[in-house]
């Protein structure tokens, strides 16, 4: 696969993957293991949110500043679960939806720096 600028522009072949390789291009050998992506379901089970199953930080169910989001979900001290994601719950999904920035890139302000990055 080749990615520029968080576009992916070929997925293919090791052959068909070298045009795309500069003297600056980071490479990542993935000797036989799998990626997967943009495969995601994306539905919900409300009642499970709070569970131990589910997410463990609350969110301000009436925030309407994106931004603010990763604060809130910084503030909660989150512990990634065993696939390294980070969950919250009690958001708005609209705050989201109207942001002017991916709500990754916001999250990855305030978690960057973290381990399991």
């Amino acid at each position: 696969m080749a990615i520029l600028a968080g576009s992916i522009l070929y997925v293919g072949t090791n052959s068909g993957v070298r045009a795309h390789i500069e003297i600056v291009t980071g490479v990542d050998v993935m000797q036989g293991r799998l990626m997967m992506t943009g495969i995601h379901d994306v539905h919900i089970f409300p009642m499970e949110a709070s569970s131990s199953a589910g997410a463990f930080c609350a969110l301000v169910v009436n925030e309407i500043d994106p931004e603010a989001l990763g604060l809130d979900m910084q503030a909660c001290n989150p512990t990634p679960n065993m696939n390294g994601w980070i969950r919250g719950w009690v958001h708005f999904i609209f705050t989201l939806l109207d942001a002017t920035r991916e709500p990754r890139l916001i999250l990855d302000d305030y978690f960057f720096n973290l381990q399991y990055r």
